[in-house]
């Protein structure tokens, strides 16, 4: 039941356990550290909240689609499940979510929570060094890769030629004017 949970928190960022809490996922998108010159990998944080929730519908109907029992079995094995949590607290003072992270009964009917390690342990921050190329740098074109002077220098030569498909253009249009006058003097008789 416990990997069930994990697997709707993380499908649907967000899972209730009434009595306890909710838990959502939230997205952290990557940042740039400019001080120390690192970037930071995104993560998903898990975060708890202690507020009084009801379970949803959807929920067993996910958790029967994952067990494979009928809804009502399901609504049973989530409610073992519930009581299974709460005593561990209750002997222990924690409860460990596998994957999720720990829960600890505080005072009063609430509860801290310790999330588990996160993928974004896992991935290191990436030193970010400015790169600064006063002149030249280099470009790929097509397979090859060449600095940005050799591409001035390729670029200034073809444009120091003029086009001149305009004169191609006037002397076919000449002929042509020719071959149309040459047939209506030669076939038309006034």
């Amino acid at each position: 039941m416990m990997q069930t949970l994990y697997k709707y928190l993380i499908l649907n960022k967000k899972l209730a356990l009434p009595g306890i809490g909710y838990f959502t996922v939230e997205h952290v998108p990557a940042r740039l550290d400019f001080a120390s010159k690192k970037m930071y990998p995104p993560i998903s944080v898990i975060r708890f909240s202690g507020d009084k929730v009801q379970a949803d519908r959807h929920f067993f109907a996910f958790v029967s689609d994952d067990l494979q029992v009928n809804e009502v079995e399901a609504i049973q094995q989530f409610n073992n499940t519930l009581l299974e949590i709460k005593k561990q607290i209750a002997d222990n003072g924690v409860a460990v979510l596998p994957q999720i992270g720990s829960l600890r009964k505080e005072f009063s009917n609430t509860y801290s929570f310790q999330p588990a390690a996160s993928a974004g342990d896992y991935t290191p921050e990436v030193t970010a060094e400015r790169v600064i190329r006063h002149e030249a740098h280099t470009v790929k074109v097509g397979e090859a890769e060449r600095t940005s002077e050799e591409m001035r220098e390729m670029l200034a030569d073809g444009g120091s030629r003029k086009s001149r498909w305009w004169i191609y253009a006037l002397i076919l249009a000449a002929l042509g004017g020719g071959a149309i006058a040459y047939y209506y003097l030669t076939r038309v008789k006034l």
